[in-house]
């Protein structure tokens, strides 16, 4: 589809230009210069309005993960060890097969467990440096 829209443009600056281009072996080559000078134009915006949609759909799936992490948040907050039965009603819902769901909560799990180790051990820390200033 591209390429003949881009052949369509082609074609019709080719005979805008050869109604304007000099007489000779010196016209034909303006004539393929322009030409070629054209193609790279229109291939250079095709290009740019490539990365721009590149870009965008980047930032449409951007904003669908965060929404879905959000919703696996929520989800996980209200039933943080699903059932089976519970799991695939999910996988159903996000539209996810049922073992993705299943490493997503045993990953958020994890997580969990280690965000808790590390705030515990900086609260024993404190005390342990706490109770050591006391005895020196």
């Amino acid at each position: 589809m591209l390429d003949e829209w881009r052949t369509k443009i082609l074609k019709s600056e080719i005979v805008a230009d050869e109604s304007s281009a000099p007489d000779g072996v010196d016209g034909a080559r303006a004539r393929k210069k322009k030409i070629k000078e054209k193609q790279r134009k229109v291939f250079s915006k095709n290009m740019s309005m490539g990365r721009v949609r590149d870009q965008q759909k980047r930032f449409e799936e951007e904003l669908q993960r965060e929404k879905q992490n959000q919703q696996d948040e929520e989800l996980f907050k209200e039933v943080p060890h699903p059932d089976e039965k519970q799991r695939n009603e999910l996988s159903k819902r996000l539209n996810l097969e049922s073992r993705q769901v299943k490493f997503w909560f045993q990953n958020r799990l994890t997580q969990m467990k280690t965000q808790l180790e590390r705030h515990e051990n900086s609260i024993l820390r404190q005390e342990n440096d706490k109770l050591w200033l006391r005895t020196c």
